[in-house]
């Protein structure tokens, strides 16, 4: 459909209305002599619809012999935009040089699309793409897209699907991440079941294997819990197994906060300074002759890449505004400075429920010269199983 905007507006629109006559027999005529009619509009007394230029003046004839009365409406497109401008060579030819830029740059890839990378990094999809021939810069006439395609799903495992659809100067990159099967339980190589870390054992659930320690006992990182080597009756008769169990250990983490009583608060002063600059092709322009405003200030940067046409160019705008800022260093009494340690220390509890359970917590704050310090022990439980693959020699022989 744009393509067909496009030639219409370079053979120059003309709208009209008809009224009175046979405007059925117009049409029909017109439709036989090859003169198109679009945007036909019916009201009760008249017809508006459009055409180019040319069949414009070749239906005047066939409206006088079908009684009908055309009056002109509007006329806009290319013809007309040069026949106002006829005498202004030079932009007529900038206009005709810059349509070409364009059509020439639209060879090139300005601008990489990812749809459907929900876990995995932008700029690692960005780094394998260059790899494959689909980089910004790059020459569409010599890309192979499926070639790519296929070089992208070897160099990224962790994708299913990919498929690569150049838009105009734009590559639009559609993957599908690969559902990673559930890891499996290796039941034939021997191992023992070892201590993450140190801690008193709390909860224990054995699977498979030999259990080497209780509840109540405590354990050392790397300590053996479970044995992988099953005795039997007698000691010819014992077998290596793969051992698993849970483990729940018990331990303590310790957190020391500080909180610097002197702190620097930012407040606005003084005018915004916006500063322009332009990137064409790989190349900072700035649009402004003073550098950024001394002193402390907070930037604030956009940038934004022009689309005509459906074409996204090979042009960035960018934009820095610089608000200049007051620093100005406050004290904090010893309440609010426990407060803010307080806050802290809420976010060591978030962090450590995520990899078990806090089952207890003792905290004491104090000044310190000029900071607030909080001095905190978290009881964590955890399981701390680990399996250590061995050899079946190895094991037995250590077995008592």
């Amino acid at each position: 459909m744009l393509f067909v905007y496009l030639l219409r507006f370079l053979k120059g629109i003309v709208g009209f209305t008809l009224t009175g006559g046979f405007i059925e027999r117009f049409l029909n005529l017109c439709t036989r002599a090859g003169l198109p009619v679009f945007n036909t509009v019916r009201r009760p007394d008249s017809l508006s619809a459009c055409t180019t230029a040319r069949s414009y003046r070749q239906m005047r004839p066939i409206a006088k012999r079908t009684g009908v009365r055309m009056r002109l409406s509007y006329k806009s497109g290319m013809p007309f935009i040069l026949q106002r401008y006829r005498k202004r060579i030079g932009l007529a030819a900038g206009v005709l040089l810059f349509a070409l830029f364009l059509g020439g740059m639209s060879r090139f890839i300005w601008s990489i699309e990812l749809e459907g990378n929900d876990t995995l990094a932008d700029q690692y999809l960005l780094d394998n793409l260059a790899k494959c021939g689909v980089y910004e810069r790059a020459y569409i006439g010599s890309l192979d897209t499926l070639s790519a395609e296929r070089k992208m799903l070897v160099l990224t495992p962790e994708i299913s699907f990919i498929a690569i659809n150049l838009r105009a100067s734009t590559a639009q990159v559609q993957i599908k991440e690969r559902e990673m099967p559930p890891e499996m339980i290796d039941t034939g190589t021997p191992c023992n079941v070892v201590a993450a870390r140190t801690g008193q054992i709390v909860e224990m659930e054995v699977y498979d294997g030999s259990p080497v320690v209780k509840v109540g006992d405590g354990v050392e990182e790397g300590d053996l819990i479970v044995s992988g080597y099953v005795e039997g009756l007698s000691v010819k008769r014992g077998y290596a197994v793969h051992a698993r169990a849970k483990a729940v250990a018990e331990f303590e983490e310790e957190v020391r906060i500080e909180v610097p009583l002197r702190e620097e608060l930012r407040e606005p002063a003084g005018k915004t300074v916006t500063k322009r600059s332009l990137r064409l092709f790989g190349l900072r322009i700035p649009l402004y002759f003073t550098g950024p405003p001394k002193g402390p200030s907070d930037q604030v940067t956009r940038t934004v890449q022009p689309v005509v046409l459906g074409l996204r160019l090979p042009v960035q705008f960018t934009t820095e505004r610089y608000s200049p800022v007051l620093v100005e260093t406050v004290t904090l009494t010893e309440e609010q400075a426990r407060e803010q340690a307080l806050g802290e220390l809420w976010q060591y509890q978030q962090d450590f429920s995520s990899i078990g359970e806090v089952v207890g917590k003792t905290a004491v704050g104090k000044l310190e010269g000029d900071r607030y310090v909080l001095n905190a022990v978290f009881t964590l439980q955890q399981d701390i199983a680990r399996q250590q693959p061995f050899a079946v020699e190895e094991n037995a022989a250590v077995m008592p």
